[in-house]
């Protein structure tokens, strides 16, 4: 009985390619989904408790009528910053942390973004065979 490498079942490298590309795809999606249904759900539950908190409706309409007012980028600095302070400290919290959260969601991003470089992208050297 003989045995047979990889090279020798598949028909054509292109096809190795695909299938190499979609057992990557599997093993990221099962490495990186439970990390981001965490940050997402954690991210989301944070703004809908910010939602009751704050209204946006007031948020607006303040902004709308002020917009006259916004000549220059000082003015909408001190006008967005005087908002905050005049905040409640219970949604000055929840902005840092949906600021926090928002944060390591980029970070991650980052890192699967230059992971998955490096996986699907990067050449790859072809095995060295030794014939005897």
């Amino acid at each position: 009985m003989t045995t047979q490498t990889f090279d020798e079942i598949m028909p054509s490298p292109s096809m190795k390619k695909r299938i190499m590309r979609g057992v990557y795809f599997h093993w990221f999606v099962k490495k990186y989904a439970p990390i981001f249904v965490v940050e997402l759900s954690v991210l989301a539950a944070l703004f809908i408790r910010e939602l009751r908190v704050v209204s946006l409706v007031d948020i607006f309409q303040n902004a709308k009528e002020s917009t006259a007012s916004f000549t220059s980028i000082g003015t909408m600095i001190s006008f967005f910053s005087s908002a905050f302070i005049n905040t409640s400290s219970v949604s000055k919290i929840l902005l840092f942390g949906i600021s926090f959260v928002t944060v390591f969601i980029v970070r991650d991003m980052r890192r699967i973004i230059r992971h998955l470089n490096e996986l699907l992208f990067r050449p790859r050297k072809a095995p060295v065979r030794i014939v005897s």
